[in-house]
């Protein structure tokens, strides 16, 4: 793991995927924020997706975690929170390609706000060429007309009525809420 004390990690999940994985890491390098940990973990994926990895690894802020067997999604996504060691973890997958600037507006939420423990942001949803064939926005799905904060329990309320966006698939953790 990488001795650096930043305040991010920016985990990104795969499992045999290597036609996203670089679209991916390539997006997760450019953002707008820099200060932060890359580590991807590779459900053990075959040979493909290691070489993708390969070039990208000259970068200081990567690593690369394999699972020698698949442990699947919500194992590899568990051992994300188990291994970070900065105060936020921004969670994405292989096939997702971050905007440049989401780190640095999900961390400031964060940051700004002590009892934020959770962003997630609208999204688009990309082909294996990079072009976007849909745009999934949570603010209309759901209404917002601005950033919304849950207040305590509003979220457990509102995810018993059947409204759920932590299905997106980004998002941003305080890791010490969900530890305690």
């Amino acid at each position: 793991m990488n001795a650096r004390k930043n305040i991010l990690t920016i985990a990104i999940l795969t499992r045999n995927r290597p036609e996203y994985l670089a679209q991916s890491i390539d997006a997760a390098l450019r953002q707008s924020f820099s200060d932060f940990t890359l580590q991807i973990y590779d459900d053990a994926s075959d040979a493909g997706t290691a070489e993708a990895i390969k070039p990208f690894l000259k970068d200081p802020r990567v690593e690369y975690i394999r699972h020698s067997v698949c442990i699947g999604q919500s194992a590899n996504y568990n051992a994300c929170i188990k291994n970070c060691v900065t105060d936020f973890l921004l969670i994405t997958h292989d096939d997702d390609r971050m905007k440049p600037d989401l780190a640095s507006y999900a961390l400031g939420v964060m940051q700004s706000r002590c009892s934020v423990n959770l962003v997630c942001t609208d999204y688009d949803v990309i082909n294996a060429s990079g072009i976007v064939i849909h745009q999934n926005k949570i603010s209309k799905t759901y209404a917002f007309t601005h950033d919304h904060v849950y207040g305590r329990y509003e979220f457990i309320l509102n995810f018993s009525k059947g409204i759920n966006f932590i299905c997106c698939p980004t998002v941003m953790l305080r890791v010490s809420a969900v530890r305690n």
